[in-house]
């Protein structure tokens, strides 16, 4: 099933179970920017004073991501350590970061990320905000 859906704006969608329990918003898409690949998503409750969570959703505890919300089957699909398991320490959004090539040369930063098909997390493409951009002969040259 091809989607083609932008990672900010799943930012800020509601975490809901499949009996309708509201567990919460998705703050944050994290990425594994070494192999380009979508690995969960970072939580904040929905008060707006709530205390900040430790907790993560995990992609493959997801059991689909529609345009309204973010479906799981029940809140045991949250997990304190589920992206740690993936190998990533840290929770990384990519937004903002810098690309280069492999030789340096600066592109731009990631402006946002789609992805393509929600079956298979390994399809996204990044959207890149170009920093310098030089054109010669009618031609873009990096």
């Amino acid at each position: 099933m091809s989607v083609l859906m932008r990672a900010t704006e799943i930012e800020g969608r509601p975490v809901v179970t499949l009996a309708g329990e509201h567990v919460g918003d998705v703050k944050d898409v994290v990425f594994d920017s070494s192999k380009g690949k979508m690995l969960g998503f970072t939580l904040r409750s929905h008060g707006f004073f709530s205390a900040p969570r430790k907790d993560v959703l995990a992609w493959s505890k997801v059991a689909s991501l529609g345009r309204d919300a973010v479906m799981i089957r029940g809140e045991d699909a949250l997990e304190e350590e589920a992206l740690a398991a993936e190998g990533i320490s840290e929770h990384h959004n990519v937004l903002g970061n810098q690309v280069l090539t492999d030789t340096g040369t600066d592109l731009g930063k990631v402006a946002d990320v789609i992805i393509v098909d929600q079956n298979d997390i390994s399809k996204v493409r990044y959207v890149i905000i170009a920093g310098r951009v030089v054109v010669e002969d009618g031609r873009i040259v990096v």
